[in-house]
């Protein structure tokens, strides 16, 4: 899932799989313009970078 971040204020990205659903008691929300046209593609690249803290390149 993709979410926009106030605390971050940027986009994140969730896995569902870890989600609890919840009855929405707050505010409702403004909605964003996505960070990208392909949302699948800018989704791809956050999940696959988060999930290493460095990475190298071969030579």
């Amino acid at each position: 899932m993709l979410a926009w971040d106030l605390g971050r204020a940027d986009w994140r990205t969730f896995r569902v799989d870890r989600l609890r659903p919840r009855v929405p008691t707050g505010p409702s929300f403004t909605p964003r313009d996505l960070p990208e046209e392909v949302v699948a593609a800018y989704v791809s690249r956050r999940v696959s970078s988060a999930a290493w803290r460095y990475t190298a390149a071969t030579p």
